[in-house]
């Protein structure tokens, strides 16, 4: 299961950020694109069923490769026998079996972070923005 968020007019602010601060530009936009994924999975992780922890445990967030273009960020659910918590059990939980009935937590959870998803945007570019001032790139001496 992908959700996928684009943010419109992302090709506009990267470019304004490059001419501004070109080697700071695409980290900044990292960082936030993180920030933002980590927001999220603290979104899932309360909403999670409790047992063992093991599943609340597994969510994580980690910043993907991307392309050229792209900056990309995911929250997954760690499974498998390299993973520190295997939560290979989680879709049963979110989507239901014929002996158990669906309890849903991302969904819910991802379209409740989709609605504030512009603020905490702002919120955490403008943070990292000035923190990234504060630091004395060249633009800003």
């Amino acid at each position: 299961m992908k959700f996928v968020c684009e943010m419109v007019g992302a090709e506009e602010l990267k470019e304004k950020l490059t001419e501004l601060i070109p080697r700071e530009s695409k980290n900044l936009l990292r960082r936030v694109t993180l920030d933002m994924a980590k927001d999220l999975r603290d979104e899932i992780r309360p909403a999670a069923p409790v047992e063992t922890g093991t599943l609340q445990k597994a969510i994580v967030a980690k910043r993907d490769r991307g392309t050229r273009e792209s900056i990309e960020a995911s929250v997954t659910i760690t499974k498998g026998k390299s993973a520190t918590h295997d939560a290979w059990y989680w879709h049963f939980i979110e989507f239901g079996t014929v002996f158990h009935a669906a309890q849903p937590f991302i969904i819910p959870a991802t379209e409740k972070f989709r609605g504030k998803l512009r603020e905490i945007f702002e919120t955490k570019f403008f943070k990292r923005l000035s923190a990234t001032a504060s630091k004395g790139t060249q633009v800003w001496k």
